[in-house]
């Protein structure tokens, strides 16, 4: 996530040939960030597979920017529903000093004095969260809501282990887009074990897009979410990397930009123009608008659910609730925007949540 080495590779592939079209990435928002507000002056459409950043939305910045995992904000009507469910009114919320963050938090804040939630308390920090942390154990903070990186959320959980905020009456609901056994890490900036972390995290929930289709839909490519995994794991030799549950993304959106050329081919077509994808230049402004106007178009169903993009070039899907049950990652529920009121709650048949 270092947008200074995301430039070098931009400029290392603006000036090696052959010329560019559209661009596949980056993961991390910080790096998207900065590699959109470059890449539209060479009128490169930007499509990236997982940043969430809300301020990405603005085209006013990022005018040429898309992706096929919706905004952070997106979770939050999922995190609302999901505190009525349970009947907590008294929320705190804890976040990292990063605009992905506030404005997160913010947005909920809105959301739930909105529908009369009280807001015990909003802590935020930079780099220590120490002092934050305490403010909300001596708060009497139960149900808090985090949003930071993971690598700031083992310096949360290893001061929430010291002080005791963690099991019985105290619920953390954090991101659910850390990776595999995130608190395992090796990070030499906590005096506490993986053990330790494990056990004041037992109980967490966690929201993120969902990364593959809970349901056996078919898609574009003419593969069930199964079959996917199973092509995958197969490709890679069945090992276990770094990113490997993001794949499904990573395939959904090659597919939202073979579909976007697709499209714009056939546009040139109809509008009786000679020039082919193949005549596109970084000062060809009139074709990058015609490709990013037909990736504002797609819609099909992708790998890890139906695909669309608004007029910002967010998609909505489903949302996924995890939660940490017997120091493993469990998925428990589903947010689906496309029914009504509670409906929209799904919960696991499989995988109940278990209190202690």
């Amino acid at each position: 996530c270092d947008a200074g080495v995301g430039v070098k590779v931009l400029f290392h592939q603006l000036y090696t040939p052959p010329t560019k079209i559209m661009i596949l990435g980056a993961a991390c928002s910080i790096v998207s960030e900065t590699i959109a507000r470059a890449a539209h002056h060479w009128n490169l459409v930007q499509v990236s597979y997982t940043s969430t950043s809300p301020a990405l939305s603005d085209k006013t910045q990022f005018p040429k920017f898309a992706r096929v995992s919706a905004p952070e904000v997106v979770m939050n009507p999922t995190r609302v529903q999901f505190l009525q469910y349970f009947g907590w009114s008294r929320i705190a919320t804890i976040h990292q000093l990063h605009p992905l963050f506030a404005a997160t938090t913010e947005d909920l804040i809105e959301r739930l004095r909105g529908v009369n939630f009280t807001i015990v308390r909003s802590e935020i920090f930079q780099e220590n969260p120490t002092a934050q942390v305490r403010n909300l154990k001596e708060n009497d903070c139960r149900i808090i809501v985090g949003a930071f990186y993971e690598d700031k959320a083992r310096k949360v959980f290893c001061e929430a282990y010291k002080i005791g905020l963690y099991g019985r009456g105290v619920v953390w609901i954090l991101n659910g887009w850390y990776g595999a056994e995130w608190w395992k890490e090796d990070d030499p900036s906590i005096d506490c074990t993986p053990e330790q972390l494990a056990e004041a995290l037992e109980g967490y929930f966690g929201a993120a897009v969902n990364f593959l289709n809970p349901y056996p839909e078919r898609s574009v490519s003419g593969w069930l979410p199964s079959e996917f995994v199973t092509e995958y794991e197969a490709r890679v030799g069945w090992a276990s990397l770094p990113g490997d549950h993001v794949a499904p993304l990573g395939f959904d959106a090659v597919w939202a930009i073979a579909l976007a050329l697709n499209n714009t081919m056939q546009k040139l077509e109809e509008m009786g123009s000679s020039k082919r994808l193949e005549d596109f230049t970084y000062e060809d402004k009139e074709m990058s608008d015609l490709i990013f106007d037909s990736l504002l178009n797609v819609s099909f169903m992708g790998v890890r659910g139906p695909i669309s993009l608004d007029k910002n070039g967010d998609p909505i899907g489903f949302v996924r609730l995890d939660r940490m049950q017997g120091g493993k990652i469990t998925t428990v529920g589903n947010f689906n925007p496309t029914k009504v009121g509670a409906d929209r709650l799904e919960w696991s048949r499989q995988h109940s949540v278990v209190w202690e």
